[in-house]
């Protein structure tokens, strides 16, 4: 009877513990988008992803922005004839909404490097509305955000702030000169930082309210922690991460990083910074601690993917992908190289949509790779004493 109860229990648990499910992806397509590089993640809509190419345009050919169905169907190629220097402006994809100044359907915004700024339909790639801004060598390179009914975008010399129904401009301010710059928004006050090394606070009607002096380059929107900003400032051979109290009005520099900084990412109270030496985790409580370090390099856009995992391009010549997970307390574990044929210098993050993993480097093909779930069951301890202590 006691071994009858100990196999009915071993049973029960076999059939009844939690299996845990470890994610793989395999190749499903491929799409050779040059000439020129993917610089920036691929956007999508579950149904499509859209791609756009840079690079320093001398011949005939330009950068385009292309759109292909999830099973790897070219569906409208759009071309930015004027453009000749690198496109950095991520791709940002609009639901269709209403607001204050109107309504608009959905949207496929791109900053161009000539200054143009426009809205596409993302079904057939036509226009919606263009803005032209600033150009001074070059223009747009920064990363735009949605506010409400409004699209906030960093020019060459600025912000700007446009109504999404129809481009209207609702305000432009001149600051200073920028690269690759983003912009965040705290309170009522949208801060973008510059290459000349100040960190600019524009409140949203258009008025300037703080300059910080960082002696660097910020080339990314701020990351906001309660009423501080995180900041990761390049320098002439080196990096520093800074914490700005915007309530205090002080800078408190907390670690001395490596070269060309990437662009952080955010998982919730866990941010991540890469560059050329490492990448690094920091968390923040009352105070900003730094908590993890890896060593790689790491100078573009990162990733999250499967919830918890950082993917990040190396940007070296055998480049491929860097994954890590995150535990809860900030930490790097499962530490691994995701490689594809086309491995090589990069800084574009992928972009996960449903089952499928979108990414690209600058080799200039879009690769699509599909999820495969492997199942793994915890191993069941099969003692018959513990089985008979169960059961009493």
């Amino acid at each position: 009877m006691r071994r009858s109860l100990i196999f009915f229990v071993g049973l029960f648990l076999f059939f009844f513990t939690p299996y845990a499910s470890a994610a793989t992806w395999s190749p499903a397509w491929e799409q050779d988008v040059g000439p020129g590089y993917i610089t920036t993640s691929p956007v999508s809509d579950g149904e499509h992803v859209y791609v756009r190419t840079s690079g320093f345009w001398t011949g005939e050919e330009r950068p385009e922005v292309k759109a292909f169905t999830h099973e790897g169907v070219p569906k409208w190629t759009r071309v930015s004839p004027t453009t000749v220097q690198h496109d950095m402006s991520p791709l940002l994809l609009v639901e269709a909404g209403n607001g204050a100044c109107g309504q608009w359907p959905e949207l496929l915004l791109v900053g161009w490097a000539n200054g143009d700024f426009t809205a596409l339909h993302p079904s057939n790639g036509t226009l919606v509305w263009q803005v032209n801004t600033t150009v001074k060598a070059w223009g747009i390179t920064g990363a735009s955000m949605i506010d409400a009914d409004n699209v906030v975008v960093p020019t060459r010399d600025g912000l700007m702030q446009l109504c999404l129904a129809n481009g209207q401009i609702n305000f432009e301010v001149q600051l200073s000169y920028a690269w690759r710059n983003g912009v965040a928004k705290q309170g009522e006050t949208y801060w973008v930082g510059s290459e000349t090394g100040t960190l600019w606070g524009v409140h949203s009607n258009g008025t300037v309210t703080s300059s910080v002096n960082l002696s660097g380059a910020l080339r990314h929107a701020p990351l906001v922690v309660d009423h501080r900003l995180l900041l990761h400032v390049q320098e002439a051979a080196s990096s520093s991460l800074y914490v700005y109290n915007t309530t205090a009005a002080s800078l408190e520099r907390i670690a001395k990083l490596g070269g060309s900084p990437a662009v952080p990412l955010q998982l919730d109270q866990t941010f991540v910074f890469g560059d050329s030496q490492s990448l690094t985790t920091v968390r923040c409580g009352q105070q900003c601690l730094i908590v993890d370090s890896l060593p790689t390099w790491v100078n573009g856009e990162m990733a999250i993917v499967s919830g918890n995992q950082v993917f990040a391009p190396v940007n070296t010549l055998e480049g491929g992908w860097l994954t890590a997970q995150l535990n809860e307390t900030g930490e790097f574990a499962n530490v691994e190289q995701f490689r594809t044929p086309y491995d090589g210098y990069g800084t574009s993050a992928p972009i996960e949509a449903s089952s499928m993993l979108y990414l690209g480097n600058d080799a200039g093909v879009l690769m699509a790779f599909e999820r495969e779930e492997t199942m793994m069951q915890p191993e069941i301890e099969a003692s018959g004493f513990e089985g008979a202590a169960l059961l009493g």
